[in-house]
């Protein structure tokens, strides 16, 4: 039996961007924030992908996962396109 193991997700947290509305976040947002990327180290790449808790959205080539609203309204209000 040669069944391949399911690779766990990695987490790119360096982009100072990211870093930036991190750390600007209020507790409550922050514990939640942190929360989902504690759950997502812990998930393979195809449990994301099928998870219906998680809000995939698109931009340009790439996708991200929208972890709180107030994420989302973070980056609307610094100007940045998030189509």
């Amino acid at each position: 039996m040669n069944r391949e193991v399911p690779r766990l997700v990695r987490l790119d947290l360096n982009s100072p961007e990211f870093q930036a509305q991190f750390l600007a976040l209020e507790r409550t947002m922050l514990s939640q924030v942190v929360g989902v990327l504690a759950r997502l180290r812990k998930m393979a790449c195809i449990d994301v992908y099928r998870s219906e808790g998680l809000k995939w959205e698109k931009s340009g080539r790439t996708a991200a996962i929208r972890v709180a609203l107030a994420v989302r309204r973070r980056r609307f209000s610094t100007g940045l396109k998030s189509s």
